[in-house]
């Protein structure tokens, strides 16, 4: 497969990727947060717990069967953009590559410290900024090797 045909298949997976977690945060906002797999990752009593499973079971198996199809298009997207998935090799000639490249080095390390942490009590912001920032970054991604496999450029 050619460069050209690398980068297009990373954009329309990188599309995809957006769709389904766009889709995911949809199915959690309108089920009041009870589809939230967030609720399952820490540490509650038992009968909670599943309590907590009985009330989100519909929900969660939706969530699950698109997390398996997201999981599929993350690794398909990175796999086909390896040059540009580490933000040290993605050129920054453009606004949505330099876009793409710091926002990646700053604003995950930063959101998912403080989602893993719950430093300053801003766990749930961190939750939010995370999602942001794989939305932006599904968007950005797409549009930098969309532009790039259009222009016939090289990443570097």
């Amino acid at each position: 497969m050619e460069r050209r045909e690398c980068l297009r298949t990373a954009s329309v997976l990188s599309i995809l990727g957006l769709m389904l977690l766009a889709a995911a945060a949809t199915a959690v906002f309108f089920s009041g947060g009870v589809a939230s797999q967030e609720r399952f990752e820490g540490f509650i009593d038992p009968a909670q717990y599943n309590a907590a499973l009985k009330e989100a079971a519909q929900y969660l198996r939706l969530m699950l069967a698109m997390d398996d199809v997201f999981i599929l298009t993350y690794m398909g997207a990175l796999g086909f953009a390896a040059l540009t998935a580490l933000t040290f090799v993605l050129p920054k000639e453009r606004f949505f590559e330099a876009l793409l490249v710091w926002a990646t080095r700053l604003i995950f390390p930063a959101a998912t410290a403080l989602f893993v942490t719950g430093a300053f009590d801003l766990r749930r912001a961190g939750l939010y900024a995370i999602y942001i920032g794989m939305l932006s970054g599904f968007v950005s991604l797409a549009i930098v090797t969309y532009n790039r496999s259009r222009d016939g450029l090289r990443l570097q």
